[in-house]
């Protein structure tokens, strides 16, 4: 099976499994806040769960782009769905969603080696970030330098999954903004969302 991998698949992976942690982090929130008790299981029977293991043990070796993809869009509807759920008519809840996208963040960033670079920072965080296949080409770089990255996210293919749900996926974009906030914490970084789907890295 090994032989049929690249390291753009367990880049995926990793990608997916990332977005998948905060998910479960979420729910947990859920749980501890005592928000919802069922949330958990009815996210696993609307929207599908995660196979657990290596992925060379898990994934089809004849359809690898296929079986990656159903994962990517399974974890975009769970995302989507479990925070539409819990904000739903409890708008007060964003505040502690939007810090487990902050704390996460910040975690991976402790142990992110740049600290100079606004090209190799940028890396590191789309090497966390999931934004569809590679094939979608869902992220369009405007600039690049060692002083500030601008980029902007094409097309949106997050927001269907938000809109399947009568939800708005400007809700998405602000925990990815937090995400990354906590990402460059203690960074000489600056961010900001300059319009729309349009963001900004520069020396702080």
């Amino acid at each position: 099976m090994s032989a049929f991998l690249g390291p753009v698949h367990e880049w995926m992976y990793q990608k997916i499994k990332g977005q998948e942690f905060l998910v479960q982090a979420i729910l947990s929130l859920s749980e501890s806040e005592g928000w919802s008790s069922g949330l958990r299981q009815e996210i696993n029977q609307k929207c599908g769960e995660l196979e657990q293991g290596p992925l060379e043990g898990i994934i089809d070796g004849n359809n690898i782009h296929g079986w990656l993809y159903e994962r990517v869009a399974c974890v975009e509807n769970r995302l989507a769905y479990a925070v539409t759920q819990l904000l739903s008519g409890h708008e007060e809840r964003l505040k502690s969603i939007l810090s487990v996208f902050y704390q996460d963040g910040q975690e991976k960033g402790t142990s992110s080696s740049s600290n100079f670079d606004c090209m190799q920072v940028y890396t590191e965080i789309t090497d966390f970030l999931l934004d569809g296949m590679p094939c979608d080409s869902a992220v369009e770089v405007q600039t690049e330098s060692q002083d500030e990255v601008i980029w902007s996210y094409v097309g949106d293919i997050h927001e269907e999954y938000w809109k399947a749900l009568g939800a708005d996926a400007a809700v998405f974009y602000r925990l990815r903004a937090e995400w990354i906030k906590g990402f460059l914490f203690q960074k000489s970084f600056a961010f900001e969302q300059l319009n729309g789907l349009t963001f900004r890295i520069s020396r702080g």
